[in-house]
């Protein structure tokens, strides 16, 4: 399948980029570069808060149920979501009936009633997807993870914010900060699927979101790394979720591009040595995996897996003698990353069929360098990458300990110090 996205500019600035695709439906999402990284104190969920009442009705389509069953019959759907850098509208529909979608978008965006007894109701539904997050122990391990290792930076805010802040939110707060928000200048507009006519769709395009004003936006996006380990205290878990973690090697540029493509090599690389060890010769683990935490910026990597307080011991001693024996005495081989390699040929595919992955990409590369995402760029990129490369560049893959979080009941060992003993 082909990949060859197009870069356009609105009259008011915002950016539109069209990726054509030999596929029956199409995707498109509208995106602002604005989210819980941005919200002061007595603002914390606001913007998610906004989300949710973009989606409760305008004066063409007055309530959920009416936005619902008009996209439907259309044979779309239609969502919203928040993160800690964006705040989107996006919605998949057969090509033929793409304007549709373009207009649903746009309406939901500049006519939002902003019903004030809907605002109070929607209080209360906030308040319980607040309280469903902190029942979930993935959310709350997530949010343990970056409280401690980017304490006191945007990075840190909780989404959906807090109970407090979510129940003082007024109709002139929510569009006031709407409309200090949201841009030409800090949004933009990605479409993924079948494109039937491109000239036609920037002129619609063009029509419908024009009004968008034009103004800068300021954006928080430092994400200062506060070396921390700790225990996130959860008796009622079975297992203990642990993370031992360390600083990323190369700040994300666009120049260092190649050297995060070793430095993800090598992580692969560990990840399937670490299973090996870990799981099939020691059975401790159901899985264990090497990723990482952190905004488009600064990033934490890890390695992550679960296990019974028990084990913990043993886990971490295994990780810190199979990660020094890699580092120290080159032990990755040439079909290991032949292997790696390969196997990222099929994500490479399953990118390329995924109109809503390509659209995010789409997005986030041109948010992050201001440029059109290369993806055969970046597959030669990839698939040219030497085991000399691999260690050149991650040769300083474990030089910045940040700590061992975890998460699960009551145990009393000192992994940090389990980590030092064996990392020799």
């Amino acid at each position: 399948m082909k990949f060859e996205p197009t870069l356009h500019k609105l009259s008011n600035g915002l950016t539109v980029i069209l990726d054509p695709m030999d596929i029956e439906t199409v995707n498109m999402k509208f995106s602002a570069q604005t989210g819980g990284r941005d919200e002061s104190e007595l603002e914390l969920g606001i913007t998610h808060f906004l989300e949710h009442i973009f989606m409760k009705g305008t004066s063409t389509h007055p309530s959920p149920r009416s936005i619902k069953n008009f996209i439907e019959n259309n044979a779309g759907t239609i969502n919203a979501s928040t993160g800690n850098s964006s705040v989107q509208i996006y919605g998949r529909i057969l090509s033929q009936n793409l304007f549709v979608l373009v207009e649903l978008i746009s309406d939901l965006l500049k006519n939002s009633l902003f019903n004030e007894k809907v605002i109070e109701n929607e209080k209360k539904v906030i308040l319980d997807e607040y309280r469903r997050s902190r029942d979930d122990k993935n959310t709350e391990f997530f949010y343990f993870q970056v409280e401690n290792l980017f304490n006191g930076s945007g990075f840190s805010h909780r989404t959906l914010g807090a109970p407090e802040t979510i129940q003082s939110f007024t109709r002139d707060q929510l569009l006031k900060y709407k409309d200090s928000r949201i841009s030409a200048n800090n949004s933009a507009i990605s479409i993924s699927g079948k494109i039937i006519d491109s000239e036609a769709l920037l002129e619609k395009l063009e029509n419908l979101f024009s009004w968008l004003p034009s103004f800068e936006v300021s954006t928080n996006s430092d994400a200062i790394i506060t070396p921390a380990s700790g225990h996130n205290l959860k008796p009622e878990q079975k297992n203990v979720m642990l993370k031992i973690c360390f600083s990323d090697i190369w700040e994300k540029t666009f120049e260092n591009r190649f050297r995060q493509q070793c430095v993800g090599r090598f992580g692969g690389v560990l990840s399937r040595r670490l299973h090996d060890k870990v799981r099939n010769e020691n059975g401790l683990v159901y899985g264990i995996w090497v990723s990482d935490i952190g905004n488009e910026n600064t990033k934490v990597n890890n390695i992550y897996t679960t296990s019974a307080a028990e084990n913990l011991e043993k886990i971490v001693a295994l990780c810190a003698n199979a990660s020094v024996e890699i580092l120290n005495n080159k032990l990755i081989t040439q079909e290991e990353l032949t292997i790696d390699k390969t196997i990222r040929l099929l994500g490479n595919a399953d990118f390329l069929e995924s109109a809503d992955k390509r659209s995010n990409r789409l997005l986030n590369f041109y948010r992050k360098y201001g440029k059109l995402y290369d993806f055969y760029d970046v597959v030669k990129m990839g698939q040219s990458t030497t085991l000399d490369d691999v260690y050149e560049n991650a040769k300083d893959y474990f030089k910045n300990p940040v700590g061992i979080l975890t998460q699960g009941p009551e145990f009393n060992i000192d992994l940090k110090a389990i980590w030092e003993d064996n990392f020799k």
